[in-house]
């Protein structure tokens, strides 16, 4: 009898062990076969902390939230982590829609992108009240490393490349004066580089300088202006963001004339960078403001380029 119940027992412990395994099987099984969103749902349950800490990332990370708004749309838009605007307080400054927007790519380089990303950081979330006048160096501050900026490429005197502290910036300066300029706000200070570098638009461009020369360009609208401003390895945008007192602004670009012969030299030393030599040029931007299709108002920006000299490190 005692023979009987261990084989019983025995058969029952298969029977268990069996069941487990058919079990595991079929939930293992139902997983695999789970659409691909339920299964990475599935997955994600596990890495909630991860997320949590790239939330925060989000929103403590100095940009704004944007969607991709076309020119004149009335769809409203959020901002932050400065300040996460809502809608109300949105009404109440008169941030309505996007007045202006450039995108200035370049080349990549480890110091445009340290110095490109600081400019934006700090003109991104600028708040403009009615009839404020905007002034880059005050914005992103003087270039030092204390600042958050690195040595990089400038134009130093006589037009020859240099290094210098914030090499770069003037690639946000350039983004954010095509922004200004197509929504429509007036140029106090706005200067173009005394060479032309081929990765700015030709006469719808500006630098600065600290100490010497500056970018700055009033509100004409009747309501406040919000600046963003985000920047990548290759590119940076500048959007402004108000209320529209025009239904449009568009630029004509003339033909480049005027032209003028460059030079070729040699230089020796550590600090020399090789030049490409290009000719010098003229030309002229006009800015068209549009109101019910037609131009009310226009304005010309004509910008003189001198020649660049051909410089061959020896």
């Amino acid at each position: 009898m005692k023979s009987v119940w261990l084989w019983l027992g025995a058969v029952l412990g298969v029977v268990v062990v069996i069941g487990v395994v058919a079990l595991t099987a079929s939930r293992t099984g139902a997983q695999a076969n789970l659409p691909n969103n339920e299964l990475d749902s599935s997955i994600k349950r596990g890495s909630v902390s991860n997320a949590l800490t790239q939330l925060r990332d989000e929103v403590t990370r100095p940009s704004f939230t944007e969607r991709d708004l076309a020119r004149g749309s009335t769809q409203r838009v959020a901002f932050g982590p400065r300040h996460f605007y809502d809608q109300k307080e949105l009404d109440e400054m008169g941030i309505r829609t996007l007045l202006g927007t450039f995108t200035q790519e370049f080349d990549e380089a480890e110091y445009r992108t340290i110095n490109v990303g600081r400019s934006a950081e700090l003109l991104n979330g600028t708040l403009l009240a009615p009839g404020e006048v905007f002034s880059m160096n005050l914005t992103i501050k003087q270039r030092t490393p204390e600042n958050g900026y690195v040595e990089g490429i400038v134009i130093g005197p006589g037009g020859l490349l240099a290094m210098s502290y914030g090499g770069g910036v003037s690639i946000t300066t350039a983004a954010t004066w095509g922004a200004a300029f197509f929504a429509g706000l007036e140029p106090i200070e706005q200067q173009a580089h005394t060479i032309w570098i081929d990765r700015y638009t030709p006469g719808l461009e500006a630098t600065v300088s600290w100490g010497s020369l500056d970018l700055r360009f009033r509100n004409t609208t009747a309501s406040n202006i919000l600046i963003s401003a985000k920047a990548n390895k290759t590119s940076v945008t500048v959007s402004m963001w108000g209320t529209p007192v025009y239904d449009e602004i568009t630029a004509a670009f003339g033909e480049r004339e005027v032209f003028s012969d460059f030079s070729i030299i040699e230089q020796t030393g550590e600090g020399c960078v090789p030049q490409e030599g290009q000719p010098g040029f003229r030309i002229k931007v006009t800015r068209d403001f549009w109101r019910n299709k037609e131009i009310v108002k226009s304005e010309d920006f004509v910008t003189t380029y001198q020649p660049s000299t051909e410089v061959t490190c020896v």
